[in-house]
């Protein structure tokens, strides 16, 4: 069995090695949902040192991007569950389809369980993209600054849906 020692990449300088660890996992962080679920890339399968050093890389600067058609996290749901050491770090983008309220609703109470992430835009380009991430925002509010369960704020949410509404018929 080859030893640390006697490995090439250990020969170099912890900082040298976190360089090669983010170009070789950084690289291409767009992921539109419909992908599978993903696997942890090879490198960091290789050994227990290089799995740590990279995962902190992972955690520190890794921040993969989602599509999200019409407010459904489906896919992303899965993702997000195998994918642990990237949790803090999903960035998403909305494609301007026609907004679907039950799915913003399903994501909304995933968000609220800790299953999938809320809404960062990565691409603020549309009136409804705001709109979903101000529907976060005050999502986001009931959940840190008032420590509400979903069913709790679900007629909050709802209330904000019915403004929505009123506002823009796409929202219907």
């Amino acid at each position: 069995m080859e030893t640390h020692s006697s490995c090439g990449l250990f020969s170099l300088p912890p900082e040298l090695r976190l360089h090669i660890y983010k170009y070789v996992l950084l690289e291409g962080s767009y992921v539109q949902a419909s992908h599978q679920i993903p696997h942890d890339p090879a490198i960091i399968r290789t050994c227990r040192l290089i799995r740590s050093e990279a995962l902190d890389v992972c955690g520190t600067h890794y921040r993969p991007t989602f599509e999200v058609v019409d407010c459904n996290v489906t896919k992303i749901t899965s993702w997000y569950t195998a994918a642990p050491h990237c949790r803090r770090c999903i960035y998403l983008t909305q494609r301007r389809d026609r907004p679907r309220w039950a799915n913003l609703r399903g994501w909304l109470e995933k968000f609220f369980q800790g299953r999938v992430p809320g809404f960062k835009s990565a691409q603020d380009s549309s009136a409804w993209v705001g709109a979903v991430s101000h529907v976060f925002d005050v999502a986001s509010g009931l959940t840190v600054a008032h420590d509400l369960y979903w069913d709790e704020a679900e007629p909050i949410i709802e209330s904000v849906h019915h403004a929505m509404a009123v506002l823009d018929k796409k929202w219907r």
